[in-house]
């Protein structure tokens, strides 16, 4: 239970960690693996709902079957204790360190569980569809643009302090951006 729960949350976490912008850099390499996560990335609502689902299923399901178990041998004092360290540790184990993990290792997580969760997707696909219909009016909200003048700004500059970028490619970025208000006679 934990250990599912666990893989769940650190794939979530490393997906919407990933930068879309690395990924499409590795799909240009061709690699199958950087494609199935480009293309899990660039539509994120499917294997993100096929993940809540796994992670959702593993803890409800696990739970109520520990449980079941565990009232069997426990009294209430007991089992009372025992529930409150079971939610405990699956907080700790299966949410917050895995999902500290996946947001580390964001890339090597994604691009390993790429395949693995294209197919638990495509496997799911029925019940997505169900789901996507129930939620669609409540997200049919117009997003705008995914990047804006201002955080390509801030990504030269990051750029330009880790040396990525010459100071000289910086200047000129940062002049075809004024280009746009310059008028010329």
């Amino acid at each position: 239970i934990i250990l599912g729960s666990a893989f769940s949350a650190a794939i979530e976490a490393a997906l919407f960690s990933v930068p879309l912008i690395k990924v499409r850099e590795l799909s240009q390499t061709g690699s199958r693996r950087a494609l199935t996560l480009l293309k899990s990335r660039e539509n994120m609502s499917r294997p993100i709902s096929a993940l809540v689902i796994l992670s959702n299923g593993f803890n409800i399901v696990g739970s109520l079957a520990i449980g079941a178990i565990a009232s069997d041998y426990l009294n209430d004092l007991w089992l009372g204790a025992y529930s409150a360290t079971f939610a405990f540790i699956i907080i700790i184990c299966s949410e917050i360190i895995p999902k500290t993990f996946g947001e580390r290792y964001a890339l090597t997580v994604a691009l390993v569980a790429a395949r693995p969760l294209d197919f638990l997707t495509r496997s799911l696909t029925p019940l997505l569809w169900l789901i996507e219909r129930i939620v669609k009016p409540l997200s049919s909200v117009h997003r705008g643009f995914s990047t804006t003048e201002g955080e390509i700004k801030i990504l030269v500059r990051i750029g330009e302090q880790e040396g990525i970028i010459q100071r000289e490619e910086a200047d000129m970025i940062h002049r075809a951006f004024r280009l746009k208000n310059t008028s010329a006679q």
